[in-house]
């Protein structure tokens, strides 16, 4: 439980990390309350070994003027669930969320996001990227809710897919529900594969296909990761992405 009251900060990192090679699961609850004016960064790292289940689920309360960054990276578990369920209470709160989710092998790993705008002149961005390479599935149902009274809403979503494999599958269901009036809102999602002309030009300057691979994935990722104030964890992240990629270069996809 976070509780921040009223004109406070802090940043939070949480992680989910876990070892073994037997079969287990994890089900984890955070509960925030944001008060007035008060500024909450919250970092979630999911981690947990491939044969495992973790289902995740964070719900936040905000009070007026309040502000909640969220930055997520779901990478770990055979089936790893982050969910989240905002509210933005009071008037002029704002949400800024932002995750990437990256699978191998057989992974299922499931984005279930929900903003719902309940006050006036509150604003909301939604930022999702996706890496998927063998088999892996990836899942992204995320909503906009717009309650009545919540004029002058300004709310944002996107979810954009890279598919390394023929085999990878991505789910992807943007939303928004809207029952005010004087909103500005807007969503969207795309779904594609390595561009072949930027493999192209970089392989024509030198570089070897699976580092041209690894620069184009970096670059895409990257978008989410530099979000990241904190060295540590940044790094942390780099480099267990950094570990993968390396398996994406040894698997030699064309």
């Amino acid at each position: 439980m976070i509780r921040l009251g009223d004109r406070s900060s802090a940043s939070v990192v949480e992680t989910r990390i876990g070892g073994g090679d037997g079969f287990g699961g994890s089900n984890t609850r955070s509960t925030i309350t944001i008060g007035k004016e008060a500024t909450l960064e919250h970092i979630v790292l999911q981690d947990a070994p491939a044969n495992q289940v973790h289902l995740d689920r964070i719900e936040v309360s905000q009070a007026a003027g309040s502000t909640f960054l969220a930055r997520s990276f779901n990478l770990g578990a055979g089936y790893g669930r982050l969910a989240y369920q905002v509210h933005l209470a009071g008037e002029g709160a704002t949400a800024d969320l932002a995750g990437l989710y990256f699978g191998f092998g057989n992974q299922t790993l499931d984005q279930q996001i929900t903003v719902v705008h309940g006050a006036e002149n509150c604003t909301s961005r939604q930022s999702f990227r996706g890496v998927l390479d063998d088999a892996s599935t990836g899942v992204f149902n995320g909503g906009i809710d717009v309650n009545p009274g919540a004029d002058g809403t300004d709310a944002e979503q996107s979810n954009d897919n890279l598919l390394l494999s023929d085999r990878a599958e991505i789910n992807t269901q943007p939303r928004l529900e809207i029952l005010a009036d004087d909103v500005a809102c807007k969503h969207g999602a795309t779904v594609g594969q390595l561009d072949e002309t930027a493999l192209y030009y970089l392989r024509s300057r030198g570089i070897p296909a699976n580092e041209a691979r690894r620069l184009l994935i970096n670059g895409f990722a990257d978008q989410t990761v530099d979000l990241i104030r904190f060295d540590a964890v940044r790094a942390w992240v780099t480099t267990r992405l950094g570990h993968d990629l390396g398996q994406v270069g040894e698997l030699g996809h064309a």
